[in-house]
């Protein structure tokens, strides 16, 4: 699965799945960014090492966003990576840390 997320040609399926997946990727990190209201208040309880998880992910988002695709900017091993480890580990804790604030 990740050689077809890496190689695809343009307007497969697999192409038309990436593109969903690098959206949903962008919404995300965007939504990770930790900026105003509540989301401050956590990333004062988060720890360092974690907050600079977030904005490496939240680079990766702006590169995505604002390349538009272009293949030669995107790593898209990188990408596939953080979709099969980072944002499982991100989530868990940003949940622990809503349940916690309630």
């Amino acid at each position: 699965m990740a050689q077809k997320f890496v190689t695809c040609k343009p307007f497969t399926d697999e192409y038309k799945s990436r593109a969903a997946a690098l959206k949903e990727f962008e919404a995300v990190a965007e939504n990770l960014n930790f900026s105003g209201g509540d989301l401050e208040k956590l990333r004062k309880k988060c720890d360092p090492d974690f907050i600079k998880e977030v904005r490496q992910m939240y680079g990766m988002r702006s590169i995505i966003a604002h390349r538009y695709g272009v293949s030669t900017d995107i790593d898209y091993n990188q990408v596939w990576d953080t979709f099969n480890t980072r944002i499982g580990e991100v989530e868990s804790v940003v949940e622990k840390l809503i349940e916690e604030e309630e």
